[in-house]
């Protein structure tokens, strides 16, 4: 999927987050949030990646499955999956790790499904994962990491730091007005911008495609 796809039809304008998912000309690539939790088995970053998961599995799982405990339990089941495989994952830049986690997502739908006797539901699911996803669905699903990604970024920067990120990059105020209202340099609005941007890559490297 192109970046461009992402975007809604050319009679809507882009939103200042579209613009902040579509965000690839940074300064450099860094770390990525799945490289840290398959090399290093590091905890903080397996609990960041699930942070930022979750709404999108749920909103998956919402699509077919009705009942809250039964979405839960294939929540959790989701999760133990990839917990499982994510070592043994490697990262090819022709494949999507959100159409792989799709796809895990939904075969454990069916797993509900069949453990239910429910054939229709079985039934229902097996066509959707054969229809091509829209391009519209692909950007609202880049959307909602995009949100949780910010929402993990905030709790992460100090409350005045995450102001100034706020104002410039998601309100569009310009950084003269932002350098004016919080007290600092317009140099270090296009600091912040820069770090907090490509801190938001390194949680949504290789989770976008």
């Amino acid at each position: 999927m192109t970046h461009d796809s992402l975007s809604a039809s050319r009679s809507q304008p882009l939103s200042a987050l579209d613009r902040v998912t579509r965000q690839r000309l940074l300064p450099h690539t860094p770390v990525t949030l799945l490289q840290r939790v398959r090399q290093n088995n590091d905890r903080t970053a397996w609990d960041d990646l699930v942070r930022l998961l979750v709404p999108l599995v749920d909103h998956w799982v919402q699509q077919t499955i009705r009942d809250r405990d039964d979405r839960a339990d294939v929540g959790q089941d989701v999760f133990l999956e990839l917990s499982k495989r994510l070592p043994t994952w490697n990262y090819d830049s022709s494949r999507s790790f959100r159409a792989w986690l799709r796809t895990v997502t939904r075969t454990k739908c069916v797993d509900l499904f069949r453990k239910r006797g429910n054939a229709a539901g079985e039934q229902h699911l097996s066509k959707i994962a054969s229809a091509e996803v829209p391009d519209e669905l692909e950007r609202q699903e880049a959307l909602l990491l995009t949100r949780a990604a910010l929402s993990l970024l905030e709790s992460q920067v100090r409350p005045d730091i995450w102001a100034i990120f706020r104002q410039y990059v998601l309100e569009e105020i310009p950084a003269a007005t932002v350098s004016r209202t919080c007290g600092v340099e317009v140099g270090y609005v296009y600091l912040v911008r820069n770090r907090l941007l490509t801190r938001l890559r390194g949680l949504l490297e290789n989770l976008q495609g």
